[in-house]
């Protein structure tokens, strides 16, 4: 009977110090990606759009933008997106050709893992691949009487990665190549001239999952 005793006093001291660590020690935290996280996120982000053939032959050799990606059900592997995204000033100066822009609207699919660090799921690399609808305008174009707005479809394709700091904060860096789909080939209407409608696509925003 003494030496149970004596066993269980013995296990009780023991078990103490750990049951003490588990009393005092931070839970995990949760990040979107995590099983207990935010399912969906938002990224604002600012954008520059290079390379391609839409800029080959142009002394503006690049442009920039501002968009909005919101990406569903971003815990797991695979997410969907739906982004928009805005380029003032994409064709040229005003003072060359007026107002003018290209706005975009997309969807797409994403895959990629979560990598833990620490006790966290902070770090998020993807591929990203979809399609929509691309309208671009240029004001000038009605002085030659052509058409000043032109809308086809576009396909997109890239990658990147995101980066939480907290469980519904963190930044994105993305690149994309995206192209036209059914773009003219006739300069009779102006927007034939453009003989190559692709283009790259950098951006970096900030995100906040919820």
């Amino acid at each position: 009977m003494k030496i149970r005793t004596a066993i269980i006093v013995v296990l009780a001291l023991a078990c103490a110090p750990l049951v003490s660590v588990a009393q005092t020690a931070p839970p995990p935290q949760t990040y979107a990606g995590s099983s207990e996280g935010f399912d969906n996120s938002v990224t604002a982000y600012g954008n520059i759009n290079f390379g391609g053939g839409m800029f080959a032959d142009r002394e503006k050799t690049t442009s920039g933008g501002i968009g909005v990606s919101v990406v569903f059900w971003g815990r797991g592997l695979f997410s969907a997106e739906v982004d928009f995204n805005h380029n003032p000033k994409f064709f040229g100066t005003t003072d060359d050709l007026g107002n003018n822009k290209l706005f975009t609207f997309t969807g797409n699919a994403i895959i990629g893992p979560w990598i833990a660090v620490g006790n966290s799921q902070r770090i998020r690399p993807y591929a990203v691949i979809g399609g929509g609808m691309m309208s671009s305008s240029i004001d000038n174009f009605s002085a030659a009487k052509w058409s000043t707005t032109k809308t086809m479809g576009v396909f997109d394709i890239g990658g990147g990665v995101y980066y939480y700091f907290t469980p519904r904060f963190g930044v994105r860096a993305d690149i994309r190549y995206r192209t036209g789909v059914g773009a003219s080939t006739s300069a009779a209407d102006g927007w034939g001239l453009i003989e190559n409608w692709n283009f790259m696509r950098g951006s970096l925003g900030a995100t906040f999952a919820f």
